[in-house]
């Protein structure tokens, strides 16, 4: 009968997570310090959770386990996942995803019907289907179709921008609810009819798909019309929870707010002219409409480089920034009541749309 340990360590990446989670130290006075994994040990490990590991060989050894949660942001050992999550004896297994291009081309017949795929940011709608990956993919890759490939980082991220843009529509009937569907990746990238959240978490994943860095934040968000009725000052946010999601992506070293929802949610044929007030914004210039929630991942986003309008500010947005107070930068939280944007009027994008700034 092979040494169930040996056996493990011909994977890695698998042992060096089981140490992680389940390892012991043994000394030797003091001058010696091994790490290892007892054979005895590997009975006792019921619960798992691996981050990124490439192959599951070796998880057969683990004769009680009863629970696994695998988190991939790359490409794996499809046919060894496959394996592993028939493990006799499991009887929770979760696959999260930051990426549907981690599952492209492989075939999901193969998984057991047991295991439930998840996108990483989105643990309150149900699971993946695997007809949903692929359509995923297929809009990652009609995205990917419109980016220059050997444009500078403003360029693609512009056109990542317009793209999504216009294959998203805005689902004003899902306004008010808590969570659902709306709110999930695959209501962006394949019912392409989604909510604020779903607009920036497809942004997020279509950048990183270029090799651009972006991530979602949320908060408050309102529009001139409320700014308005307000006095012409933005309003005080009613909670700490938040009522709308945007992004920031970082274009050639620098940070900035985009809102893509604000931007092409109520008049698509204005945006699909190039009019974007809210693309590639410093925090000065978003505070006028927006207010982060206060955390710490906030990437402050100083730049002012694309906030000169070339269409003055309404008096309404000018008496908006001049009153608005200084902010404390937020992230958002899943499942929140998110906000119907209500766009202010389309400014025309940054001169040069298209050419490098």
């Amino acid at each position: 009968m092979p040494n169930p340990i040996k056996s493990i360590k011909k994977n890695p990446e698998l042992y060096q997570a089981l140490l992680a989670e389940h390892g012991v130290t043994k000394s030797f006075l003091g001058l010696r310090s091994e790490r290892v994994l007892p054979a005895s040990q590997l009975e006792n490990i019921t619960r798992l959770n691996l981050k990124n590991v490439s192959s599951l060989d070796g998880i057969e050894h683990l004769p009680n386990l009863s629970e696994l949660t695998c988190q991939i942001d790359r490409k794996i050992d499809f046919d060894s996942y496959c394996r592993g999550f028939a493990h006799p004896s499991l009887e929770t297994a979760n696959l999260y995803i930051s990426t549907p291009r981690a599952l492209q081309g492989e075939d999901m017949s193969l998984l057991p019907a047991t295991v439930a795929i998840r996108d990483s940011q989105d643990i309150l709608n149900p699971p993946l289907k695997p007809s949903e990956i692929k359509l995923m993919n297929d809009a990652l890759d009609e995205i990917k179709a419109s980016v220059t490939p050997d444009g500078c980082e403003h360029t693609r991220v512009q056109q990542i921008y317009q793209a999504l843009g216009n294959m998203l529509e805005y689902d004003d009937d899902a306004v008010g609810s808590f969570g659902g569907r709306s709110r999930s990746l695959q209501a962006a990238l394949v019912d392409r009819k989604a909510m604020c959240t779903a607009y920036s978490r497809a942004f997020e994943i279509a950048c990183g798909d270029n090799g651009i860095e972006a991530v979602s934040k949320g908060g408050h968000a309102y529009g001139p019309s409320e700014i308005a009725q307000n006095g012409g000052v933005k309003p005080e946010p009613k909670n700490e929870i938040g009522d709308h999601q945007w992004s920031q992506v970082k274009v050639n070293g620098e940070w900035y707010n985009c809102d893509l929802t604000f931007d092409s949610a109520s008049d698509k044929e204005a945006f699909r002219n190039g009019k974007m007030e809210y693309f590639l914004c410093s925090d000065e210039k978003l505070q006028r409409t927006h207010t982060p929630l206060a955390d710490d991942k906030h990437h402050p986003c100083t730049s002012t480089k694309y906030d000169s309008p070339k269409q003055p500010m309404s008096q309404q947005m000018q008496q908006a920034h001049d009153a608005a107070p200084a902010i404390t930068p937020q992230t958002p939280q899943l499942g929140q009541n998110m906000a119907t944007p209500t766009v202010a009027p389309p400014v025309a994008p940054p001169a040069g749309s298209g050419t490098c700034l």
